[in-house]
């Protein structure tokens, strides 16, 4: 067996790096792109829409709580008027 030593083929350190299939190059450019803030937005780009769900789901969660607030505040008040 032959021992693999350290090529250098352009960018790439070992030349199993440089096949890459075309689809990984793709996502490799989108995710460049969505870094630099160019990308084309939710839904088109997949981290936008990972980063709108996220967002939408804290959005549901905070209002949830504060309706949530809102009725323990109600229920004391009637309780407090049923009281008198």
């Amino acid at each position: 067996m032959t021992k693999m030593t350290n090529f250098k083929i352009g960018l790439n350190e070992y030349p199993w790096e440089s096949m890459r299939s075309p689809e990984e190059i793709r996502e490799d450019e989108n995710h460049a792109r969505h870094l630099e803030g160019s990308c084309e937005g939710a839904p088109c780009c997949w981290e936008c829409q990972e980063q709108r769900e996220e967002a939408e789901a804290a959005n549901e969660q905070k209002t949830d709580a504060i309706v949530e607030s809102i009725a323990l505040m109600f229920e004391s008040i009637f309780r407090a008027r049923e009281r008198k």
